[in-house]
């Protein structure tokens, strides 16, 4: 038992000395977001294109950088397939949001102002933000620049830069190397923007001898939503933070050069100061979680005694059930056997002959027993309502003739009628019929009868039956 608290202690305090491990464990949804995973199978967002390793698309449909990486973490812990369209500008981009062609902003400042309201999550991305120029640049960092040309990138939140430090002129170029080349050639005292951006692209092109001074400023980049999708805006912040230490890595291995955001600490000194309240905070848990696990094995206990009764007493009343299911089964069994004895004795006694008749083809379909009785050839006698009509005896005809008509009053029938032999011989036949309508499937029409050849078993003054309709039991 001790050493059980034993490991419980070091779990508890391993957990608290590591928030890493506390903020990776998995998040619940709520009803309204599972509703909304539910509706949907794709992830719409909309960027547009910064610069590498931000984002860029190099020629091809695939974005790349950073963002995308994001981007694509985030919908794979959401369960939801990705789908990226590319804007020109952030017009265009809020006035897709806008119309709902796309659910999220995929790259996007909280500091930026747009025509829409939207919302934000917390930044995934927050980058140094440093000044390059050819000259020195004051210590003072942007107060000393006052009156002087900086160059940004059009479109970035530093485009209002001079109403955050008043006397600032700002210059905005379409990208960022025309941008460093205006600071670089002089046309600009500096360049203002992102470390990662600039860093990138200056390992990459020459443009010349730059010196870089960061700021205390940062570039930060969030998902946006239309601010009524809560339940969205919701399930993006969980899909972030469930992007766990070993994908922040590789998404970071693929951006080499690139300054990383700063990692969560911990001083040793402030370590050993807690570390006496961790150990009582941890075996106060141990104590009471203890506890609460005894409590619940004695519930889970008593639970599992009634059920175990329960089940015992279902599988006595299935046992009976059983039984009696056995028994009917036997007598079924025992009725069906004299069933079929009883119509094999009738089959040998008298013998049947089936026919069906079909309005929508005016044929009938006779089995082999109905030629015989009929003593017909299969191959030379198509039994058609005329060529039967003309076998009849002319006193029977219109009698066989009500089997070849639908009648409400008469869809069962019963009649006896003489038939003609091909040598001249009369021989009596009785006919039992039935039309039906085939009300579920295609409505199709039909006549199914069975005939008897009688005239071994009737006396001659009792040969003479009329139509007798039969009604449905």
């Amino acid at each position: 038992m001790f050493n059980r608290k034993a490991i419980h202690c070091l779990l508890l305090l391993l957990c608290l000395l590591s928030p890493g491990l506390v903020s990776s464990q998995p998040m619940r949804y709520s009803m309204a977001e599972k509703q909304w995973l539910n509706q949907h199978q794709t992830l719409h967002i909309g960027v547009v294109e910064l610069v590498p390793p931000m984002l860029s698309y190099a020629g091809s449909s695939n974005p790349q950088g950073l963002v995308a990486d994001y981007l694509r973490a985030v919908a794979l812990h959401l369960g939801l397939q990705l789908e990226i369209t590319r804007y020109p500008d952030a017009v265009e981009l809020t006035k897709a949001l806008r119309d709902g062609t796309v659910d999220v902003l995929g790259a996007w400042s909280p500091g930026e102002v747009t025509a829409e309201p939207v919302a934000f999550t917390r930044p995934y991305l927050t980058l140094p933000v440093a000044l390059y120029s050819v000259e020195e640049i004051p210590a003072s960092g942007l107060s000393g620049l006052r009156g002087e040309i900086v160059a940004v990138v059009e479109g970035s939140v530093w485009e209002q830069l001079n109403q955050i430090v008043p006397g600032l002129r700002v210059e905005a170029f379409s990208d960022l190397e025309t941008a460093l080349r205006a600071a670089a050639d002089g046309r600009a005292f500096a360049y203002l923007g992102d470390a990662a951006s600039a860093d990138y692209l200056l390992k990459r092109t020459p443009i010349g001898d730059l010196e870089q001074q960061q700021l205390d400023l940062s570039y930060d980049l969030a998902l946006a939503t239309r601010s009524g999708d809560a339940e969205l805006l919701s399930l993006l912040q969980k899909g972030l933070d469930r992007i766990g230490p070993d994908e922040l890595q590789e998404i970071w291995h693929r951006w080499p050069g690139v300054e990383r955001p700063q990692q969560y600490s911990v001083e040793l000194p402030a370590l050993w100061l807690w570390l006496p309240l961790l150990l009582a905070w941890s075996a106060l848990l141990v104590w009471g979680g203890n506890r609460y696990v005894a409590q619940k094995e004695n519930t889970r206990h008593a639970k599992l005694k009634r059920a175990i009764r329960h089940f015992q007493r279902r599988e006595k009343r299935l046992k009976e059930k059983l039984l009696e299911l056995k028994r009917k089964t036997l007598e079924y069994r025992t009725e069906s056997r004299q069933h079929r004895e009883r119509l094999r004795l009738m089959g040998e006694v008298m013998p049947s002959a089936a026919w069906v008749w079909e309005p929508a083809v005016a044929s009938c379909q006779w089995d082999g027993q109905m030629f015989a009785l009929f003593r017909q050839d299969p191959k030379r006698f198509e039994p058609t309502p005329e060529a039967i009509l003309d076998l009849v005896h002319e006193e029977d005809r219109d009698r066989v003739a009500a089997l070849f008509r639908k009648s409400d009053e008469e869809n069962e029938l019963r009649i006896s009628y003489r038939l003609i032999m091909p040598d001249g011989e009369i021989r009596w036949l009785l006919d039992f019929s039935n039309y039906s309508i085939d009300q579920t499937g295609d409505g199709s029409e039909q006549r199914v009868g069975l005939c008897w050849d009688v005239t071994d078993y009737l006396e001659p003054e009792l040969q003479e039956l009329s139509v007798q309709p039969i009604e449905s039991s």
